[in-house]
């Protein structure tokens, strides 16, 4: 059965070496469709650990689907030198130090790929974007395309151009990066109507760049723009006039504009503000329900979005205020939010109405949850977190604790409770000083929950003992962060050096990460499980 299935998906990702190793050995590329390679960490380079053990791609002669993550130039031409990828559907690749201009080799391979008449679906980060215009008489056949760092407005109408058959855009750029030389003087010469949707993500609201970017896509009926948001006089009564003008038919608009820092405005300022987006444009006609929200104490901090929400990561501030509106009341089930952030301060005003406000949220696609502990935080507001999101799916969960007093027993019940039904959790990072104030039975009933799944641990230690009850108790643990004040990285490393086989350990004056080989069972864990370490020594 094995030997006859060729449809396998291969992902490297976040792999103990010995499963990596393993991996390298018993696939067989012609029976592989979909390969995901990917540079976790700098330093590390377990792309190079492929290529050790594979050599290129030449033999993979049925990939339809190839990701290269934080990929060098090096390892992508000798990855992609003698590959054959007639059937490739869909590539995507992030590159190393994105803002370099690409070698010329690097710059032809990507320009085969792109050109490949199956492909439809393109991802790219890099600001080196002139493998995209493919040429007088050559065009690209993708459908989709993702570019991330692109920073010359001039540069889309271009790659437009060699995607006659593009339909969906979307376009993520650094803040700060984007060039505007040039942008007044250009006009595009023609508009291209096979566009239909288009994201703008952490896109400054410049209205006059956001003008220049719609007019070459007039047919669009989809638009989403994630970003920061600065400009109070950008409001409702503009937002229609640019929409009617330049996007007659669009049916779908979302946005998600976050705070940045604005002068201080008045009640009234940000209430009439509001209800410029609670007209019949907006309700009745387009349907696009808006929330203006503003945090309690300081309305120079405000964030303005359409629900469901669209964007993939939110800080969730139990301190905003929600203005007035229909949607404020309406409960929305399929948020697109992925990442979630939760402060917890008992300083925080858990009224009913915001509640009530909280409870109209579900979020149901987390796949990343950080929890942010301050000083004298509240165990009351778990609960009220917990109602609004399904942690079913969740797989990397980071505890920020910045509290200097000791973990009560009623808030670790909850999150013990929560990481009981986290099934799929596999990787966890814990900031700030949680294990001087955690006692022996509250880490251990963490660790006994995650015993068998976590794979990916990050954490500040003090000392050797502090390290190694995390890999006596958690027998599945293949990456390895740790962080320290006091330098003891040379330590760290001569004892995954005497007590593993095959270990890498990369590190800098107050951090080593280890990627952990085998454990070396004749001299460690003997050892270990002899003294049976106490939690009880960390403080």
């Amino acid at each position: 059965m094995v030997n006859s299935y060729n449809r396998y998906s291969v992902n490297f990702t976040a792999l103990s070496q010995q499963h990596f190793r393993l991996l390298c050995r018993l696939i067989n590329p012609q029976q592989v469709i979909s390969l995901t390679l990917t540079n976790e960490y700098d330093g590390l380079n377990e792309i190079d650990l492929f290529l050790s053990n594979v050599r290129h791609l030449q033999s993979f002669t049925r990939l339809q689907n190839l990701v290269l993550e934080n990929i060098n130039e090096n390892q992508f031409d000798s990855l992609l030198k003698y590959a054959n990828l007639t059937f490739i559907t869909s590539f995507s690749m992030s590159i190393k130090h994105p803002g370099r201009r690409i070698a010329q080799v690097t710059e032809k391979l990507l320009t085969s790929i792109i050109t490949q008449p199956g492909l439809r679906q393109l991802r790219l980060s890099l600001s080196y974007l002139n493998v995209l215009r493919t040429g007088y008489g050559t065009v690209s056949m993708v459908r989709y395309l993702f570019v991330r760092h692109w920073n010359k407005i001039n540069d889309l109408y271009e790659i437009f151009q060699s995607c006659p058959h593009l339909h969906t855009v979307v376009l993520q750029e650094d803040l700060g990066r984007l060039d505007f030389n040039g942008v007044r003087e250009f006009k595009p010469r023609s508009a291209f109507h096979q566009i239909r949707s288009l994201t703008l993500e952490e896109f400054m609201e410049d209205i006059e760049i956001l003008e220049l970017v719609l007019a070459m896509v007039p047919s669009l009926n989809h638009l989403t723009i994630i970003g920061p948001y600065s400009n109070l006089n950008l409001d409702g009564h503009r937002w229609q006039h640019l929409l009617e003008i330049n996007l007659p038919q669009l049916k779908r608009f979302e946005f998600f504009l976050r705070p940045i820092c604005i002068d201080k405005r008045t009640l009234d300022e940000l209430e009439t503000f509001n209800t410029t987006f609670q007209t019949p444009f907006w309700i009745e006609q387009k349907q696009w329900f808006i929330i203006v929200e503003y945090r309690t104490k300081s309305l120079s901090n405000i964030r303005i979005y359409t629900i469901p929400l669209c964007t993939r990561e939110l800080v969730c501030d139990l301190e905003f205020t929600q203005l007035p509106s229909l949607a404020t009341t309406m409960r929305t089930e399929h948020n697109n939010v992925k990442r979630i952030s939760v402060e917890l301060d008992e300083s925080i005003d858990v009224s009913a109405e915001r509640q009530e406000i909280f409870n109209n949220y579900r979020f149901s696609k987390i796949t990343d949850l950080t929890l942010v502990f301050y000083s004298s935080w509240s165990g009351s507001l778990l609960p009220l977190t917990l109602m609004a999101i399904d942690i079913t799916n969740m797989v990397y969960m980071t505890l920020a604790y910045h509290c200097k007093k000791s973990v009560s027993e009623d808030v670790l019940k909850l999150v013990c409770s929560w990481l009981e039904q986290a099934q799929n959790l596999r990787c966890l990072e814990i900031y700030g000083e949680f294990l001087e104030f955690v006692t022996s039975s509250q880490l251990e009933s963490i660790l006994s929950i995650l015993q068998h799944r976590l794979q990916c641990l990050e954490i500040r230690i003090k000392h050797l003992d502090q390290m190694k009850i995390f890999l006596e108790r958690c027998d599945n643990l293949s990456r390895l962060k740790f962080h320290f004040d006091k330098n003891i990285s040379k330590e760290i490393k001569q004892w995954f050096n005497d007590n593993t086989i095959g270990s890498i350990c990369w590190g800098e004056y107050h951090s080593v990460f280890v990627w952990l080989g085998k454990l070396n069972t004749q001299c460690t864990l003997p050892e270990i499980n002899q003294k049976r370490m106490k939690v009880d020594s960390f403080s």
